[in-house]
């Protein structure tokens, strides 16, 4: 078997973090797809559990606005503006990490659409929202196939937040404290 046959190797949270937390860095190191999750539609995605980036591609300070930039009544209470600004983190372009443990296009259907029509399914990354530029963000993802790496998506999630706060000192600026 020559080379060009071998499997690719499985991911692992080394292999996926990228040398600069943005589109570039991120796709250097094999992450999909790159789309504004504003419009992203369920067969772009793969069926796959797998982990996700948001990412605002501006690295201006956000504008954070009082609400939900489609709130409904219906939906958690927005955070307060001042907790947000203070959760900002200059300069990074990554906004969320997040997980799908059984399917990626699943899980981002969902997060769009709590986000951009009211939906109430997913309160994880709610604040990104609330920046005023929410719908130019986009969402790339990388499948975890846990027969091969040996992690769960939760498993390598943790793992990249954690080096994400290694290189900012913080974690993404959706991804609350637990």
């Amino acid at each position: 078997m020559d080379n060009h046959d071998a499997p690719a190797p499985a991911p692992t949270p080394n292999s996926l973090t990228p040398t600069t937390w943005d589109a570039a860095g991120l796709k250097e190191r094999g992450w999909e797809g790159f789309i504004p999750l504003s419009t992203l539609v369920g067969k772009d995605v793969p069926n796959v559990p797998g982990v996700y980036v948001v990412i605002r591609e501006s690295t201006q300070d956000a504008v954070i606005c009082e609400k939900g930039i489609h709130q409904a009544e219906k939906q958690v209470a927005p955070y307060g503006v001042d907790e947000l600004a203070q959760r900002w983190i200059k300069g990074a372009s990554v906004v969320y990490i997040g997980k799908a443990s059984t399917s990626l296009r699943k899980r981002l259907g969902q997060y769009r659409r709590a986000g951009m029509a009211g939906g109430t399914n997913h309160n994880g990354g709610r604040s990104i929202w609330q920046l005023d530029d929410a719908e130019d963000l986009l969402v790339a993802w990388h499948p975890v196939d846990q027969d091969e790496s040996g992690l769960e998506a939760a498993e390598m999630e943790t793992q990249l937040i954690g080096a994400f706060k290694a290189t900012h000192g913080n974690r993404p600026f959706a991804n609350r404290n637990k």
